[in-house]
């Protein structure tokens, strides 16, 4: 009850308190919440779920809404006709009946394609078949695809982790592996190469990803939090540089938790954890790193 009551007051004094500076004279908000506060999002996720969960409920409970799906002001809702999808936007837009807030929630001519989030959802070639809605990634078009350069500081490892996290990310947004392959050789690729990757380098990054896994990417193993250590970061100096932290963390860290009871709640799972080295290259290391891969 106090972390409640505290989160009421926290949430009153950010709603209230809005002051803002123009031409050295100061002004008090009394509408809206400033853009750019970090619970300015969370408020407004808040507000607007009291505002529509009757309305939600009761279209589901009636079947007229089969699916309804908010991610902040996105929506994504499947209706049994196109009248129903009119009346559900026509009540929704009107939900605030002292018109405080204004909801203009706009809706797309009903089509067999939608973009919702990164996802372009449509019928596909085995929805007459299956009843099977397909998915694909979806790409606004000024997006650039402008991932890490080949020739940038970043370590190897890295640059092969991005493009393994790309590939992974397209398979698991393309339910038909034909348009995986085609995202893959039309997109993604052409402009990992003008990037400066070459076809070996990325064959080398995505070789343990696979359509055939494609369920194994969209499933998170259960208690996944718990299989791997945290993150230890832990600063560049002399010392650290003639060690193998990281070894020595592997063979002792049981012992090191015995003796050390907060970091042992801290560090709950047990499991040692994956050292970071943080290290800021100089100028020479800069330059070397230049010079390999001019003659690469």
């Amino acid at each position: 009850e106090k972390t409640f009551a505290l989160i009421i007051r926290l949430a009153d004094l950010v709603l209230t308190h809005l002051v803002v500076k123009f031409d050295n004279r100061f002004f008090l908000q009394t509408s809206g919440i400033t853009m750019g506060t970090s619970s300015a999002v969370l408020i407004a996720n808040i507000t607007l779920h009291q505002l529509e969960k009757h309305l939600v409920c009761e279209f589901l409970a009636e079947r007229k809404v089969i699916l309804f799906k908010r991610l902040v002001d996105d929506i994504l809702i499947f209706c049994n006709n196109v009248q129903t999808r009119n009346e559900f936007f026509t009540i929704y837009n009107t939900l605030d009946v002292d018109r405080s807030i204004q909801l203009e929630f706009d809706h797309d001519a009903p089509t067999s394609t939608v973009d919702f989030l990164d996802l372009t959802i449509h019928k596909g070639t085995r929805f007459e078949t299956q009843h099977k809605l397909d998915i694909k990634l979806f790409h606004k078009p000024f997006h650039k695809f402008n991932y890490t350069p080949h020739a940038s500081f970043q370590p190897i490892a890295c640059k092969k982790g991005m493009i393994k996290g790309e590939f992974i990310r397209s398979e698991k947004a393309h339910s038909n592996e034909s348009e995986h392959k085609e995202f893959l050789k039309n997109k993604l690729i052409p402009s990992l190469k003008r990037l400066g990757y070459t076809h070996a380098f990325i064959d080398d990054a995505s070789k343990e990803v696979h359509h055939k896994d494609r369920l194994q990417f969209l499933t998170q193993p259960k208690n996944a939090s718990n299989n791997i250590g945290a993150l230890l970061k832990l600063r560049h100096s002399p010392t650290l540089m003639k060690i193998n932290a990281s070894k020595i963390l592997q063979e002792r860290w049981e012992q090191f938790l015995g003796s050390k009871q907060e970091i042992m709640q801290t560090f709950a799972n047990k499991k040692p954890p994956i050292v970071c080295k943080l290290s800021n290259p100089n100028n020479k290391a800069i330059f070397k790193k230049l010079h390999k891969l001019k003659d690469a």
